[in-house]
């Protein structure tokens, strides 16, 4: 048994130790952009110049001296993933490669901008079950409007309506005011299948000349009528 275990001895051959490999080098790399272009950048990493491309997640478009963080891919090609600093200003711009969706399925959006907020596009949609819209001052310019609707209600202290021409088609207008004054520099001309004024008190009409015609007859019903 003693030589058995001698021999076992003698043939063992010893593994030789792993061999330490070499330092993978990082595949995640912070640079400061040089020149930026559509959707690529020149970004200086250790001192070389690399282009890398805008990850499809990076939703803010680099500027030159910004300090950004870049990923390498299996084929060598570098991608900034986001900026980590920005020195010269803090202004930023959010730019989408596609159209771009922002949905809160259980809660609210809010944009809210201390000094000013602008929007614009070719087109503008607006859905919504209720709408609030409040300001101190609104200023509202179309070249063309169209409003529909059930009912509309204003409530206004004051209202100047400037217009060349206005066109009004509605069953039935009320016209309800505590004082109406109207000014008319050229024409005021009514046309109406019947029109009907009820004064309570005086009502007096002074012009330079008058003419009454009617087809049919003429009825002047008073107390006293004066003439001359």
């Amino acid at each position: 048994m003693g030589e058995k275990m001698s021999n076992l001895k003698n043939k063992t051959i010893p593994l030789p130790l792993p061999l330490p490999l070499p330092e993978a080098e990082s595949a995640i790399k912070d640079g400061i952009v040089i020149a930026v272009s559509l959707n690529a950048a020149i970004v200086c990493i250790s001192g070389k110049k690399i282009k890398a491309k805008k990850a499809f997640s990076c939703v803010i478009d680099p500027e030159p001296d910004d300090r950004v963080i870049c990923c390498r891919n299996r084929d060598g090609q570098f991608y900034i993933l986001g900026i980590m600093e920005r020195e010269k200003n803090e202004k930023m711009k959010f730019s989408f490669p596609s159209d771009a969706i922002f949905e809160s399925r259980e809660g609210s959006i809010n944009i809210i901008a201390k000094d000013n907020l602008a929007m614009a596009s070719d087109k503008m949609n607006f859905f919504s079950g209720k709408e609030l819209h409040k300001s101190d001052e609104a200023t509202i310019s179309f070249k063309e409007l169209t409003a529909s609707g059930n009912t509309l209600m204003a409530n206004y202290k004051t209202v100047n309506w400037i217009s060349r021409l206005i066109n009004v088609m509605a069953n039935q207008v009320i016209n309800k005011f505590k004082a109406y004054v109207r000014h008319t520099e050229d024409n005021d001309q009514v046309k109406a299948g019947q029109a009907t004024r009820n004064v309570k008190g005086l009502y007096s009409m002074d012009s330079k000349y008058t003419i009454m015609v009617s087809k049919e007859s003429t009825k002047i019903d008073g107390e006293k009528i004066l003439m001359g």
